[in-house]
């Protein structure tokens, strides 16, 4: 069993994108440990929208947490993925997460106890990250950017691919 410390950024720092091994926390600047919440495999991405915590977990897939009590976070849904989640976005009612070997899954997570595949979007390379902005979503895989239209979440729709020729570490977007 691997274990998620919860921690407040007291500067207004945003958790998505972080990797968290085990015996690890968010690397911060001001932060104190609030809880803890228990997967069962490593967590390799997290997001945080609201008072909720998505977890990319490795064994159990997707995992959301209700920490508006973050001494006692409380276990909302979880989803199974068939891979290693390398990125999580929220937008609206929809999770995207890319899967290493495989590309984006649109997930339902307006009901997180019951959480809905809404769509699989195939990549073929290596997906490292997402990133939302409305409607419109950035892959990243390992040599490019993939820009989808998300208005209708049941069928994405390539809009670009800018490929830079060389790996890609990271991709954040900034803005709106």
């Amino acid at each position: 069993m691997r274990l998620i410390l919860l921690v407040v950024v007291l500067a207004a720092a945003f958790c998505c994108g972080q990797t968290v091994g085990q015996g690890e926390s968010l690397a911060c600047n001001y932060q104190r440990d609030l809880g803890v919440v228990h997967t069962r495999g490593e967590a390799y991405r997290l997001c945080c929208v609201e008072d909720v915590l998505f977890v990319g977990d490795c064994v159990d897939g997707l995992i959301l947490f209700d920490i508006r009590k973050p001494g006692e976070p409380q276990l909302l849904g979880k989803y199974e993925l068939p891979g290693l989640i390398s990125g999580i976005a929220v937008a609206g009612n929809n999770a995207y997460v890319t899967v290493e070997g495989i590309g984006l899954y649109t997930l339902d997570v307006s009901e997180p106890a019951s959480i809905d595949i809404v769509s699989v979007f195939k990549t073929t390379s290596l997906t490292k990250s997402v990133a939302a902005a409305g409607s419109v979503v950035f892959v990243q895989t390992e040599y490019s950017v993939l820009t989808l239209d998300m208005a209708d979440p049941a069928a994405p729709k390539l809009l670009h691919t800018c490929d830079f020729g060389t790996t890609l570490r990271d991709m954040h977007l900034v803005g709106d």
